[in-house]
């Protein structure tokens, strides 16, 4: 059963659409076309609850809240990440769209059942309306705000026991990895230390470019001097970082709480590992199972499972740390349980409490290194048999307050693509805009440097090694792929990137006044997409001249030809693609005047042809006599429109 729905426009060639439509229902029983349906009625709702799937391509006005209507009531979408939600079949966000349709064949119920219950929670919660209102009334108050004011505040705290030989190292990795964030405080705990931990502490601490509050405590252990600090912090964002966790990634903070403040649903985000739980009687397969008389668990972890690290993937909890947690949250539904005091799950606990909420729990992986320096590492027997003992008592009192929440099904949890902030030229709000101004560190300049000479290295290398290398990459799959392409599009047709970055393919090569009487000529190789589109846009015919074996002249004869077939004076739109004959074709055009019968002309010069660009160069020169140029990609495609006579 396929139903279309949807307007065709006027200026869209509806005949051409609605012929097609005809043909569609004509061969296809079971197709129909319902025209336009307001979202919000009645009858949009009974369609959707007959269907199964919702295709949805690419985005138009008024199209993404249609989107969002059908996954809350379990359709599930075929989507491409350009119509802005991260949903995708079996997380390949990848996938050409082709792809995702022919897998909906091999879907069995049951999956089919587990994808839908997978949308309603994908709306719920990243499509939140009430989130979306308060996040909406939020912004408004800061109308007016400086870029710096629009940044959320964070305070991290830090609990340290006898860590003398370490802290410095650990406090010099946060602040130089931390400090292109301007609006953050850190409240570090000495909690029991016997140690000189604070005197060597500060010695890195009175340079630190933020506020620094420090706390003592009776060695009370991790969850009472966590709750100690995250009670004296003032944030919006809490984050608690253990004294064994080294920050090794440049700007963690910033796009940690950038995602936080585009999901304000999420409540808890980590960015060390993540963890799912399981009953005791069940037999989970997989890595990284972890099982003890009292607790079975699967530890998700980046540096085990390399495909993690593109993702922030939905967990039953997360591993402190750093672990971020809404400061809101914690006044409004308590702090750490200090039932686990002195130390273990409490963390885990916290998680599934806000999931329990309705709060999502996520895991960003950033380069963090756990270097476990925790008593549970020291060769004491004393304080060994107090950590097992410990432990198993915590672990059975978090199975039995959460037994319920462990018969889930983890098929259902999210998975979206982790933001490429610096290289994405869309949009991620006002703290991303904010945050693109603000000072670089010297550890960024240094990383930019070091990807600039290994791009230098990779263009100077041979060039039948780099094919070799896009080769072996194209066969690993749709992320091998992509990179391939990149490497591909860098090392032999650099000058398209920018060409690429402007998708002039899709807007400048076919934004042209045209209508279904327009004459546009094509010469060169025929290019039936482009073709295609310009058909269905504008209802416009197009004549391609192959050139491969005519001379110009006998190419421009054809050209004269197809121009008083059509009855037309003038050419509304000449598109030259010859593989390096158009240089020939447009001398030749200028100097028999034909040029100005040319209204727009759209040419691809071959740059491996001999002098190839004093030629172009020369070319255009006469060229603007009369045309003027509307864009220009060097070697790649240009325009140039005549000047009104």
């Amino acid at each position: 059963l396929l139903t279309l729905v949807g307007e065709i426009r006027k200026k869209e060639n509806p005949a051409y659409w609605k012929s097609h439509i005809v043909e569609l229902e004509r061969h296809n029983p079971r197709a129909t076309y319902l025209g336009f349906i307001d979202s919000s009625s009645k009858k949009y709702k009974e369609v959707l609850a007959k269907h199964a799937w919702y295709l949805f391509p690419s985005v138009e006005e008024g199209e993404p809240g249609t989107v969002l209507e059908a996954m809350t009531l379990g359709l599930v979408p075929l989507v491409t990440r350009e119509s802005g939600i991260d949903f995708a079949l079996d997380d390949d966000f990848g996938a050409p769209f082709e792809k995702s349709l022919a897998k909906t064949l091999t879907i069995s119920t049951d999956q089919w059942k587990t994808l839908s219950t997978k949308a309603k929670h994908y709306t719920e919660l990243f499509h939140s309306h009430a989130a979306w209102e308060e996040r909406l009334v939020e912004i408004f108050r800061s109308v007016g705000a400086g870029e710096r004011d629009l940044l959320p505040t964070a305070s991290i705290v830090l609990t340290v026991h006898n860590k003398e030989k370490h802290v410095v190292r650990l406090l010099q990795a946060l602040v130089t990895n931390t400090k292109s964030y301007p609006k953050w405080d850190l409240h570090i705990v000495y909690d029991g230390c016997t140690d000189a931990s604070r005197k060597v502490a500060q010695q890195v601490l009175k340079d630190f470019p933020v506020p620094v509050y420090e706390y003592e405590t009776p060695d009370v252990w991790e969850v009472k001097a966590n709750n100690h600090g995250l009670k004296k912090a003032s944030g919006k964002y809490c984050v608690i970082l253990q004294d064994d966790n080294f920050i090794y990634e440049t700007g963690w903070l910033e796009n940690m709480l950038a995602w936080l403040e585009e999901h304000p649903k999420v409540a808890v985000l980590g960015g060390l590992a993540g963890v799912n739980f399981f009953r005791l009687d069940s037999d989970p397969q997989g890595e990284n199972v972890n099982r003890s008389s009292y607790e079975l668990h699967q530890r998700l972890d980046p540096k085990m499972d390399k495909v993690l690290s593109g993702y922030v993937f939905e967990v039953d909890a997360v591993m402190r740390g750093p672990l971020i947690m809404r400061k809101e949250l914690l006044e409004k539904h308590g702090y750490l349980d200090e039932t686990y005091a002195p130390l273990y799950n409490d963390d885990m606990d916290y998680c599934f409490r806000m999931r329990s909420l309705g709060y999502g729990v996520f895991c960003y992986p950033i380069d963090v290194v756990n270097e476990n320096l925790t008593s549970a590492q020291y060769k004491n027997p004393g304080k060994e048999t107090f950590w097992r003992t410990t432990v198993e008592k915590n672990q059975q009192l978090f199975y039995k307050r959460w037994e319920k929440d462990l018969e889930k099904n983890h098929a259902f949890q999210l998975r979206v693509p982790k933001p490429v902030w610096e290289s994405s030229g869309r949009g991620y709000g006002l703290l991303q805009k904010a945050r693109r101004q603000l000072h670089r560190t010297a550890a960024l300049d240094i990383r930019k440097e070091v990807r600039a000479r290994a791009r230098a290295l990779f263009v100077h290398l041979p060039g039948s090694l780099v094919r070799g290398i896009i080769a072996v990459l194209r066969k690993v799959g749709s992320r091998g792929s992509a990179l391939a392409d990149m490497l591909y599009v860098h090392r032999f047709e650099a000058r398209t990137i920018p060409w690429r970055m402007a998708n002039g393919e899709t807007t400048l090569r076919l934004n042209y006044p045209l209508n279904a009487s327009s004459l546009v000529c094509y010469l060169g190789t025929q290019d039936e997409p482009w073709a295609e589109a310009i058909r269905s846009r504008y209802g416009s015919s197009v004549g391609t001249i192959p050139t491969a074996q005519k001379s110009v002249s006998e190419i421009s004869s054809s050209l004269e030809r197809l121009a008083r077939g059509k009855k037309c004076t003038d050419i509304d739109l000449l598109c030259l693609h010859m593989g390096g004959k158009e240089y020939e074709m447009l001398e030749h055009l200028i100097a028999t005047g034909l040029i100005r019968k040319v209204v727009n002309l759209q040419v691809k010069f071959d740059a491996n042809v001999p002098d190839a660009t004093a030629r172009m160069r020369s070319i255009q020169k006469k060229l603007r006599e009369t045309h003027e140029i509307t864009y220009q990609y060097e070697f790649v495609w240009e325009n140039w429109e005549r000047k009104e006579r």
